[in-house]
């Protein structure tokens, strides 16, 4: 159900054309290109996927006239345009893996260009648009294929409703983001940063939060399903209505969490804490039902690890 929602959201959204962003597109094929010629010095191969047996020569030139083609779709007035370079840029990904990284890159500047939390004109943006939701979609998809060796950086953007699933986004930061409706199922996000990113209504279910970085995130209305959050700093974080049923918060830091409405149905609370002052430094202090009580958690009565009482599933 929740895929379907969200296929029909990118397929609506596909059909919708904003003027007024191309200038800045532009630019950013300008900024691209350089980008091409980088790594095209970096290429010393000999045959690979795009070219078997032919000459290193030829599979270069095969390689730049697929890229420079793409780079141009990428930067075209239609938006069917851009979605066909937003394609074959994952297809040449897909083919080649050297290339893997270079074509993230894109992406990634792609979105930093084209979807700021504010447009132009100051007004707060509002959904992504159809191009920028199938570029976050692509790039999550190549992250399938190897791991990036880059860090992932889209602080400020605007993702609301972005589709990562399964995406490898190791010690990325999404600091600051608007990731309304963001879909992360299963993904990997150890050690990631959501600073004070909006994450009202993500789908986070499954998703690897290892010493994530969730300080004043507004996680609220989240489904966090079986998310594995241990050590993760969720200081401040607006965790009210979300759902963290069999979720693992081992040695999570809670100071300050909101936490009305939460569901902690057989959630793993073993060794979390708050920071409480105690003279000149703070002390961690355990979270016991008590506290979650007070705080208006629910299915508290299942939670598992708390100090002193024995990890039960009881109801």
């Amino acid at each position: 159900m929740v895929f379907a929602l969200k296929t029909a959201g990118l397929a609506q959204a596909s059909t919708d054309v904003r003027p007024g962003w191309v200038i800045s597109a532009g630019a950013l094929v300008a900024i691209i290109a350089v980008l091409v010629l980088l790594a095209r010095h970096q290429r010393k191969r000999k045959g690979q996927a795009l070219g078997g047996d032919a000459p290193a020569s030829d599979v270069e030139a095969k390689w730049m006239s697929r890229y420079t083609r793409a780079i141009k779709q990428l930067g075209d007035v239609s938006p069917v345009i851009r979605l066909g370079g937003i394609k074959a840029l994952e297809r040449i990904a897909q083919d080649s893996e050297r290339d893997r990284q270079t074509i993230l890159d894109v992406l990634w500047a792609y979105l930093r260009s084209e979807s700021p939390l504010k447009r132009s004109s100051g007004v707060a943006a509002g959904e992504m648009k159809s191009d920028t939701a199938a570029a976050a979609v692509a790039a999550g998809r190549i992250t399938h294929l190897s791991r990036p060796t880059k860090l992932t950086l889209l602080p400020g953007l605007n993702l609301s409703g972005a589709i990562l699933d399964g995406a490898d986004l190791t010690d990325a930061s999404f600091d600051g983001a608007n990731l309304t409706g963001a879909s992360f199922d299963g993904a990997n996000l150890d050690g990631a940063s959501f600073s004070a990113a909006n994450l009202n209504h993500a789908y986070l279910n499954d998703a690897n939060l290892n010493l994530a970085n969730l300080t004043g995130a507004n996680l609220s209305g989240g489904d966090l399903i079986g998310a594995d959050l241990s050590a993760a700093d969720l200081t401040r974080a607006n965790l009210a209505g979300a759902r963290l049923l069999d979720a693992n918060l081992t040695h999570a830091n809670l100071t300050g969490a909101i936490l009305t409405g939460t569901r902690l149905t057989r959630t793993n609370l073993s060794g979390a804490y708050v920071l409480e002052k105690t003279g000149d430094k703070p002390m961690e202090v355990p979270v016991s039902r008590k506290y979650l009580k007070d705080k208006g958690a629910k299915g508290i009565q299942t939670v598992k690890g708390l100090p002193g009482e024995e990890n039960t599933d009881a109801r």
